[in-house]
């Protein structure tokens, strides 16, 4: 791993740029929409019940 970051490793003069560290052939991440809906329904849930979280939640956002 050490030598693929040295290998990538660039400098153009202001900054240096090195690639990612992990190799090319990694394979795609799963589908996590079902995790992604559910996180979603939780948080509206949340700010529902409790009217200083959905305010600090809207001043936030």
């Amino acid at each position: 791993m050490m030598e693929k970051l040295e290998d990538s490793l660039s400098f153009d003069g202001k900054r240096y740029k090195v690639g990612l560290p992990f190799s090319g052939d990694q394979s795609d991440l799963p589908v996590n929409f079902k995790h992604a809906i559910r996180r979603l329904r939780e948080v509206k849930r949340r700010l529902a019940g409790s009217d200083k979280d959905s305010l600090d939640y809207t001043r936030l956002v």
